[in-house]
């Protein structure tokens, strides 16, 4: 699920509200690197992956309530009740897509023969999928690797902050058109970021997050 929806909502004034802003920016600031780990791994994460990663700080955010051990598995609730909404309305959206494909195919072969029928649902079921693919809105990691087969010296922080405008303006380019087709529209984007300096070796994924966490400590 994480992976058609990279990103959930966060409402400032409910943050703003919450016991979390009397902790420490240090504390403050683990927790929502934990809430997005959780949301990327589906919201099924161990205590002890966490742990190992921030040690003694999620022993604080699980006394102070802001996490929740189930049997040794973290638990954010509304994260929890994000992640159940979208799961309900993407088996919705399944379910009425395929009985509306059913029932078109229904028709078209009742009108042109089912052989007919066959070849034209196998043709255009191709170009869907094609289509589909291309208008799914991509995790970092498929857009980079797009974005490097295309230009391999690309600066990818600057290519990570592209991404990320375009996903806080609900996937639409800069001029606050929807992004249909985002490999044409990045293709048309790479000329305008920049490269790395003096042919250096464009920066890892675990570099780029090296450099938002110290960012975010500023």
């Amino acid at each position: 699920m994480s992976k058609e929806l990279p990103y959930f909502k966060f409402f400032s004034d409910q943050w703003l509200g919450k016991k979390i802003t009397l902790e420490s920016y240090e504390i403050q600031g683990i927790f929502i690197n934990v809430c997005a780990i959780y949301w990327a791994n589906d919201c099924d994460i161990k205590i002890a992956t966490l742990q190992k990663r921030y040690g003694e700080a999620i022993i604080s955010l699980i006394a102070e309530g802001f996490i929740k051990d189930k049997n040794g598995i973290a638990k954010i609730s509304f994260l929890d009740s994000q992640w159940q909404e979208r799961h309900k309305i993407h088996k919705e959206n399944s379910n009425n897509g395929k009985a509306g494909a059913e029932a078109r195919w229904a028709k078209h072969r009742e009108a042109n023969g089912e052989a007919n029928g066959e070849a034209i649902k196998k043709g255009i079921a191709i170009r869907k999928d094609k289509k589909r693919k291309d208008n799914i809105i991509p995790v970092f990691e498929e857009f980079l690797s797009y974005a490097l087969q295309n230009k391999p010296n690309v600066n990818q922080i600057d290519l990570k902050f592209k991404y990320d405008s375009w996903i806080a303006n609900d996937w639409k380019n800069g001029n606050d058109k929807k992004i249909n087709n985002w490999k044409s529209a990045l293709l048309n984007t790479l000329p305008y970021i920049k490269e790395n300096d003096n042919g250096a070796k464009s920066r890892t994924l675990e570099e780029a997050e090296e450099f938002y966490r110290n960012a975010g400590k500023m």
